[in-house]
């Protein structure tokens, strides 16, 4: 009840993945595909900026999915969902939304595509890369600094304002941290240089 026909079928589509789709990839494999993915969407004029996240990014040596986070203007993302759900090495759109796209591939792997705003594109670069418990790490931090971290941004608690991020570095700086390595994203260790 109040679910909509359209959505019924991309849930009942995504129940329906291979379980091919469920195994993971090696990094080498994954990296390859996911490198000739961002290739096409790079070359998509309205695409400002693209990267492979997740835990390709973090050198995993295995993989569940391909994460790739695009910048642009708010105006180009559906045309930009348009053209990565029409590539021709996509077997099945699981979900397409305004934002967010899920495919299968023909080879079974599955890859997650989100197009955000471009002044949006740090903070969802780092939150997309993971881990989930170096988020966590990091948001607890940000509190504690009188800040709100997301995918969105960094916000001030006591202003609400957003504060202008331009890279990664910067919101490490913000929080006094030295820039953590994406392969180092672990959700431990790597927070104890914490002053």
């Amino acid at each position: 009840k109040g679910i909509g026909d359209e959505r019924r079928k991309l849930i009942f589509a995504a129940l329906q993945i291979d379980t091919a789709a469920d195994k993971r990839i090696p990094l080498k494999k994954a990296e390859q595909t996911a490198k000739k993915i961002l290739s096409l969407i790079q070359k998509i004029e309205m695409v400002k900026i693209a990267s492979i996240a997740g835990s390709i990014r973090r050198r995993k040596p295995t993989i569940g999915d391909i994460d790739i986070i695009v910048g642009a203007d708010i105006v180009s993302h559906k045309a930009i969902m348009e053209f990565f759900t029409h590539l021709p090495l996509i077997k099945r759109v699981l979900l397409k939304g305004a934002t967010k796209a899920s495919v299968l591939l023909q080879d079974n792997i599955q890859v997650d595509i989100r197009v955000v705003r471009v002044d949006d594109y740090p903070s969802a670069l780092l939150y997309f890369t993971g881990s989930k418990d170096h988020n966590v790490r990091l948001r607890s931090l940000a509190k504690r600094k009188g800040l709100k971290l997301n995918e969105y941004g960094v916000f001030s608690i006591k202003s609400g304002k957003r504060i202008s991020i331009q890279s990664e570095e910067e919101i490490y700086k913000l929080m006094d941290l030295p820039y953590i390595k994406p392969e180092r994203r672990i959700g431990g260790g790597e927070f104890n240089t914490v002053p």
